[in-house]
């Protein structure tokens, strides 16, 4: 176990952040044509040039709800109209933000016309700047981007997609500017993005050089193992095959059944289940980032959706429900108990604070909503209090550990010694945080002996997450016919390998 990483999750943000703003819509896949570096300012509302508002690729009901942009980005100017055919004109006569700005933004990309850009509101306008630098690969309309951070990473997209590492700067404020531009050299300097239409997207470039831990590891597989298959969640696809590595599920996926199969196999399946289901698809390693389970320095991350994605493909939720209503996904939660100021006794000699486990209704949580820490007002205090019960579990006494130092540990209230004393539930009380009047604590079973006797606490682990790939491959680092084979610098990233 890497206590590092298990005690200290890393929070992982995969947002593009720019100017200020967070970028809007997704302009991911549009179709670059018409007029070719056309810069002349338009008149707006007499413009009729046609574009096609492209509405990216589609997704099935199930992976639809579990993704932030289908909720925030309604596609409105295809709504408005009921076509993808429009005119420019058309953008400007929308007077509702930020749908006027996603609809110009995406006529500037088709036609290749940046002084569109400067029509567009302040919070939108350096993104689409940004945006249209790397769909026309004309790095001159990072200059129009007033922030110096924002413009580098501007210029170091162009530099990947076009293979002009000369582009690979950063400015004086980034810290981590020359880690990045050292990247933006390597993979601009493969030339395995150049002339690919689908490796201009946005998160490729993230996933390759913003996030050096993704960087690293994909970098790595594309200089050891460059042409083999890896499974992995099908965000990362693209940037894989950018690389010349060949992901099992990616972003193509997302209509079909495949995504919510691969989350089955990372949240309720088995190694031998897992490993019949990469020989099958010819894959030979697994790609696991922390972010799937851990975000913020807790458990959590994008781990809702695949649980839920996992339920699914389990026909035990379907897409007429939204994520985490189900008992399914309430089963395969990890074990998060809220520790009291209250007293209670482990034995005649030994007191401790009472620790809860929480429930809404009959469904086990391991989350309370932050809106219920300090109700605004009486209907909201009346849902908190009446849907959300707090069920004794746990007394939370200080023990003395194998190597003789203490530790606090956690006792059970239903189980006894034969002196009448709590029995002992071996587990290891993770990162704590204060939950209003009580802490909130993830609990952790390892192979690690270090209870008294040399016990480890792996075999009393009470909840099937603590079986799932994600928890063995990420916080075990140990799996059967599986061998790790590279963890990135910041121990974020963990690729495994199939054996035989």
């Amino acid at each position: 176990m890497r206590i590092k990483v298990l005690l200290c999750l890393i929070g992982l943000v995969l947002l593009f952040q720019l100017y200020g703003c967070i970028g809007p819509g997704s302009t991911q896949n549009a179709t670059i044509g018409g007029p070719q570096d056309n810069n002349t300012q338009t008149s707006g509302s007499a413009d009729g040039r046609y574009f096609l508002y492209d509405l990216g690729n589609p997704a099935s009901p199930a992976v639809q709800k579990t993704i932030v942009e289908s909720v925030s980005s309604p596609q409105d100017a295809h709504n408005v109209f009921g076509r993808v055919n429009l005119t420019v004109k058309e953008c400007f006569s929308l007077s509702e933000e930020p749908y006027r700005s996603e609809c110009l933004e995406k006529a500037a990309l088709y036609l290749k016309d940046m002084s569109l850009c400067g029509n567009l509101s302040a919070d939108y306008r350096a993104y689409c700047y940004y945006e249209y630098a790397a769909y026309a690969g004309n790095a001159s309309a990072c200059g129009l981007i007033d922030d110096a951070s924002a413009q580098a990473m501007c210029k170091r997209r162009v530099a990947i997609i076009t293979g002009d590492s000369s582009l690979c700067g950063y400015a004086a404020s980034e810290t981590d500017g020359t880690q990045k531009a050292g990247m933006c050299r390597a993979v601009a300097g493969s030339g395995k993005l150049v002339g690919k239409e689908r490796c201009r997207e946005d998160l490729v470039y993230q996933y390759l050089v913003e996030f050096q831990y993704f960087g690293d590891t994909i970098y790595w597989l594309s200089q050891n193992h460059s042409g083999e298959k890896v499974l992995s969640w099908w965000d990362y696809g693209t940037a894989l095959e950018c690389m010349g590595v060949e992901s099992v599920v990616s972003e193509d996926d997302l209509n079909g059944s495949a995504v919510t199969e691969a989350a089955h196999l990372l949240v309720a399946s088995n190694e031998s289940e897992l490993a019949s289901y990469m020989r099958a698809k010819g894959a030979k390693y697994l790609m696991l980032p922390t972010e799937l389970v851990a975000s913020s320095g807790e458990l959590g991350g994008k781990y809702g959706a695949l649980n839920y994605l996992s339920c699914v493909w389990e026909n035990k939720t379907d897409a007429g429900a939204y994520p985490g209503e189900s008992d399914c996904e309430s089963e395969h939660l990890w074990e998060e108990i809220f520790i009291s100021s209250g007293s209670c006794n482990v034995s005649d000699t030994k007191d401790g604070f009472l620790a809860y486990k929480l429930y809404y209704g009959s469904q086990y949580q391991a989350n309370y909503p932050s809106f219920c820490l300090s109700p605004a007002d009486q209907q909201t205090k009346g849902y908190c209090s009446g849907y959300f019960t707090a069920v004794p579990a746990y007394c939370v006494a200080k023990i003395a550990l194998s190597d003789g130092q203490s530790a606090y540990a956690t006792y059970s209230l239903d189980e006894k010694n034969s002196d009448g004393s709590l029995k002992l539930h071996r587990t290891l009380i993770g990162q704590t945080y204060h939950f209003g009047d009580v802490q909130a604590a993830t609990l952790f079973y390892t192979h690690d002996e270090v209870f008294p006797g040399g016990l480890d606490s792996f075999d009393e682990r009470t909840m099937p997450f603590y079986d799932s790939i994600l928890y063995k491959g990420l916080f075990l680092y140990s799996m059967e016919g599986f061998q790790e084979v590279y963890t990135d610098p910041t121990e974020s990233v963990t690729v495994y390998e199939l054996s035989g």
